[in-house]
């Protein structure tokens, strides 16, 4: 009787959490040592209910921006795994630094994931996973011929799956690293530009009246016209492929 082959120990997914502890722990102290050398928030109320909040929190935020610029970026960056670090971007350093921080930040966090599953979650991927990782490999299969563009494409798209893509395109052997990378990079530009411009818009508005002004109405509506382009697209996009099959 053949022996079963069992994956090594620094090949298998029982890794990963000590790779979190480790990631926790260091993420705890960059935090504390942020915190430690920032001057410390007095008599604000947080999370904000008023625009008057907010406006403090802003004006603290930016007083941090002029005299410790350098410990505010490394914030930001150490926060890339919270909800609304886009917006806050945008809101903090202005869309043209705030866009490529964002941007920076989402394409090493996706390679990371891309990485540690290549190494540590093959298991978890071809039995866990299967039935997704398998239907997810047939339409890769089915874009061969413009895989990149295609992977791309589904970058674009904001309801498309990236945790699974992340961990799925490891282990399919059609996509090449530097096609993940680059369709990362380039399919998450769109979503962090229009978030960190919606950030800048938001950090612009001072009082009420600011709200209600025609020019702010113009700026949000067009983000969101913007966000409806992807899944339009896409839509297009599976219609001339379900062509071509039918013509096949």
């Amino acid at each position: 009787m053949s022996k079963q082959q069992t994956t090594p120990f620094f090949r298998s997914w029982k890794v990963v959490p000590i790779l979190l502890a480790f990631h926790v722990a260091i993420q705890g102290l960059i935090l504390t040592y942020i915190t430690s050398h920032l001057p410390r928030l007095t008599e604000i109320n947080f999370p904000p209910t008023t625009i008057e909040d907010a406006q403090h929190i802003a004006s603290i935020f930016t007083s941090y921006k002029e005299t410790h610029f350098e410990l505010l970026i490394l914030f930001h960056c150490s926060c890339f795994y919270l909800q609304g670090k886009l917006v806050l971007g945008g809101a903090l350093f202005g869309i043209k630094l705030g866009f490529v921080l964002c941007v920076l930040m989402n394409t090493v966090g996706g390679f990371t994931c891309y990485l540690i599953s290549k190494l540590f979650l093959s298991d978890i991927v071809h039995n866990k996973l299967r039935d997704k990782f398998e239907a997810l490999s047939e339409r890769v299969k089915e874009h061969s011929n413009n895989l990149f563009f295609y992977l791309t494409f589904l970058r674009v798209f904001p309801g498309s799956p990236n945790w699974m893509m992340n961990i799925s395109f490891a282990h399919i052997s059609a996509i090449h690293w530097y096609q993940v990378f680059f369709s990362i990079f380039i399919g998450l530009m769109p979503w962090n530009f229009f978030t960190c411009e919606g950030g800048e818009i938001l950090s612009q508005i001072k009082s009420k009246s600011d709200v209600i002004k025609p020019e702010t109405y113009l700026q949000l509506a067009a983000i969101a016209i913007a966000f409806l382009i992807p899944p339009l697209a896409k839509r297009f996009f599976l219609q001339e492929q379900d062509v071509k099959v039918k013509k096949q």
